[in-house]
């Protein structure tokens, strides 16, 4: 099951998303991310009756690329049982760039 995923927000913001909703992210938000954990206990920024997304805990990816969408960005990386998938590592480590100066 998909516990995290990392969307990049070209014209918005970056987000994360988990199951209880949406959170923006900043530098030290994306290197815990990476780093991986409980992602179930992160705290929404926004929760997912303000988005016009269909939610179920087991189709958080699903939900991502509907945010995805929404923001105008493109999912870089997610989390599915305890392993980190990269998705555009192109785009992964340019976030990440950004965030560390």
């Amino acid at each position: 099951m998909v516990n995290a995923v990392y969307i990049a927000g070209g014209s918005a913001y970056d987000a994360i998303i988990v199951k209880n909703g949406v959170i923006m992210v900043d530098g030290a938000l994306l290197n815990d991310f990476l780093r991986g954990g409980d992602f179930d206990s992160w705290e929404a920024l926004w929760g997912w009756e303000e988005w016009d997304v269909d939610f179920d805990a087991e189709l958080i990816y699903d939900a991502a690329i509907d945010v995805a969408d929404g923001i105008g960005g493109k999912i870089a990386a997610y989390w599915e049982d305890d392993e980190l998938i990269i998705v555009d590592n192109d785009l992964l480590q340019d976030r990440i760039e950004f965030y560390n100066r």
